[in-house]
């Protein structure tokens, strides 16, 4: 079969043709910024009432994902979902377009909390919404709608939002800080125990019946610091792996300096897994600069359109822009996201584009340890601290147990006398040297 090439023989044809092939190729190098839009503040409602949270985006959803947060528990009420309308228990999400509406009808106690929106279009973008619920006012409200219209403002508080990046690194200085503690205090116990026992031992040693009483005591009476330490080396066991997964975004270089024309590289990296990565310019005005994510067409700002290109993956990207000006002086800096968290680095990279032919990339400077590095680091001293001190205590058992077994092949260095003349003083004599 003959195939023919696309033709336009008169000169309206052809600019027709040219502008249908012109708007072909700007939609598939840039396919626009979501510009997301949610209720924001705290929605303050009463008991009884019905409340409607929406988000709205420049383009359409793919995929929508809300989350609950209660204190420390979690519950995912609609996951991955697309166009059309779903339904779980009280709570209702319509999604139509570049819309997604959350309506709750009959708000309970159940229903406060911190909701999370992970929204994908063509980027993926979290948001918060706080929601706190009163006692009911009257029935006159409780058969109407409250309908709360992205960007308006409910209440006068902040939302609880996760910094980006961060973890739960309180929770883990406060457990570090109950550990050492009971590390020293059952340190102390095992010392002081570890003398009380000598002493009975270089004491009572003449009595069978006192020895086999006394170790009797002492066994029962070390067993608890021992079950103690076990629960305690337990439980640090199973939290000090996830201390040290809290999750961190590295970028590099710190500090780079690019002639006109010329190019610069920023890489962004992760220790984890990230579902989308941006590159932000911070300085002189905050704008995204592009939007990467595996198996998809990056989302490219239209002042570096053509002007940039990507290397690695999203979870060690590197990304590289072309043909500065002096415009695009300013500091970049990456910012990685999942569905429930937005990760940043702690430092950007300032870029000096100027008009002379040095060119170089400068180390960021050494910062001090993170709250995460730093409670980590607690986790390992005070395990290691822990393991030396029970160590410890086995070593002067071990001798104490050798000592005495030593000085039962000397009689007289263990036989103790006890003078029945001065029996009401509790003294006790020393060892008779004609035996």
């Amino acid at each position: 079969m003959q195939t023919c090439p696309l033709a336009f023989t008169n000169p309206i044809s052809q600019a027709l043709g040219a502008l249908l092939l012109l708007a072909a190729s700007l939609s598939a190098q840039n396919e626009g910024w979501d510009v997301p839009t949610c209720t924001e503040g705290v929605v303050s409602v009463s008991q009884g009432t019905n409340v409607a949270m929406s988000c709205n985006i420049s383009n359409t959803f793919s995929l929508v994902t809300i989350t609950l947060c209660r204190l420390r528990e979690n519950k995912t009420i609609f996951h991955n979902v697309s166009q059309g309308r779903f339904s779980r228990d009280d709570w209702q999400l319509w999604v139509q377009g570049g819309v997604a509406q959350l309506l709750i009808k009959g708000v309970q106690d159940s229903h406060a909390g911190l909701y999370m929106w992970h929204l994908r279009g063509h980027q993926r973008n979290n948001r918060y919404i706080t929601m706190e619920v009163s006692e009911p006012q009257g029935l006159k409200d409780s058969d109407s709608t409250q309908l709360l219209e992205p960007g308006t403002f409910r209440g006068s508080e902040v939302p609880s939002v996760p910094s980006a990046g961060s973890g739960p690194v309180p929770g883990v200085v406060t457990a570090v800080s109950i550990f050492t503690l009971a590390v020293v205090m059952l340190a102390c116990y095992m010392c002081r125990r570890s003398r009380q026992r000598q002493k009975v031992l270089l004491t009572q040693r003449g009595s069978a019946a006192l020895t086999r009483l006394g170790g009797l005591g002492m066994g029962n009476m070390a067993q608890p610091p021992r079950l103690l330490l076990l629960v305690l080396l337990l439980a640090l066991a199973r939290g000090l792996p996830e201390a040290l997964a809290i999750q961190e975004m590295q970028q590099a270089p710190c500090f780079t300096i690019a002639p006109v024309e010329g190019s610069v590289n920023i890489t962004c990296s992760t220790s984890g897994t990230l579902s989308g990565i941006y590159l932000k310019q911070l300085w002189p005005q905050p704008i995204d600069i592009i939007y990467y994510e595996d198996e998809l067409m990056p989302t490219v700002n239209t002042l570096f359109r053509d002007r940039v290109s990507f290397s690695g993956s999203q979870d060690k990207l590197t990304i590289t822009m072309h043909r500065l000006q002096p415009a695009d002086t300013g500091t970049y800096t990456c910012e990685g996201v999942t569905e429930t968290d937005v990760f940043r680095p702690r430092h950007g990279t300032l870029v000096l584009v100027t008009e002379e032919l040095s060119q170089g990339a400068h180390r960021c400077p050494e910062f001090p340890p993170t709250a995460s590095a730093l409670s980590a680091a607690l986790m390992v001293v005070s395990f290691l601290l822990g393991l030396g001190l029970g160590v410890a205590c086995v070593l002067v058992r071990i001798q104490m147990k050798k000592v005495c077994s030593s000085r039962d092949k000397d009689s007289a260095a263990c036989v103790v006398y006890e003078d029945m003349s001065h029996s009401r003083c509790n003294t006790l004599s020393s060892p008779n040297p004609y035996q």
